[in-house]
């Protein structure tokens, strides 16, 4: 009985693989625990890139359902509050970026998810899906204080947030929010940011970071076929496995 739930199960995951939300995140290869800074410990799925590992500035991972194009983001960082790096003595309202999204793999950004944001924090839940391949401009991080220096050159961080762009607005809505809290602190959740207009079926890239650049996101999104060859995969290890 047991080796049918197994086949039943596997050949279920190969039927529903692609039509489920998936953590797409790709960790950054620095292991957790890893210390930065002034400060300690690790952070979620190793996207400890900078200088800061505290929870308000952890990056945490990338949601992607692709029966519906569905993005969502889970980090420590609160769109509603204002935020400062603890470095930063000027008081710099610390943001979160835009979303850009590179569909092919050809290493440049054909689109951004770009927020609305005023005085340091988001001014609305909307959203716009832009197309960046006739060219754009990005906002750039924080100016540092010259007389500290990062542990990592934030650049390398870049792009934060576009600034101006001469493509035209593709998609556009209302994304989710909502959190929750564990021993880790509190998390926030952004979901149902709709990609369809951007990827629809194709392989793409994702890439997101804060304005001081302390923590750098990306995620690699295979196309459908491939995804759906992994359950077909685990299904054919089942079956092998049964016949033994």
């Amino acid at each position: 009985m047991k080796k049918y739930a197994i086949l039943a199960s596997s050949l279920a995951l190969a039927v529903s693989v692609s039509a489920a939300p998936i953590n797409v995140t790709s960790p950054d290869g620095f292991p957790v625990g890893k210390t930065f800074g002034n400060y300690n410990g690790g952070e979620n799925d190793a996207l400890n890139f900078g200088s800061n590992a505290l929870q308000e500035f952890d990056l945490e991972a990338f949601f992607f359902d692709r029966s519906t194009n569905s993005l969502s983001m889970q980090s420590g960082f609160n769109v509603d509050t204002t935020h400062r790096d603890f470095y930063d003595v000027a008081f710099y309202n610390i943001e979160l970026g835009d979303i850009f999204v590179d569909v092919g793999g050809n290493n440049s950004f054909d689109y951004a998810v770009v927020f609305n944001r005023s005085n340091g924090v988001f001014s609305s839940y909307d959203y716009s899906v832009v197309d960046l391949s006739a060219g754009y401009t990005d906002v750039g991080l924080i100016p540092e204080y010259s007389g500290l220096v990062y542990d990592r050159d934030h650049s390398a961080a870049l792009p934060f947030a576009v600034a101006t762009y001469s493509g035209p607005i593709v998609g556009s809505g209302t994304f989710s929010y909502s959190s929750f809290s564990d021993d880790e602190g509190a998390h926030y959740v952004m979901s149902n940011i709709d990609l369809s207009s951007a990827v629809d079926g194709r392989a793409f890239t994702l890439h997101l970071t804060q304005g001081c650049g302390n923590d750098v996101m990306t995620a690699s999104v295979p196309e459908p076929t491939l995804i759906s060859l992994v359950g077909i995969g685990l299904l054919g290890l089942s079956l092998i496995r049964r016949k033994k």
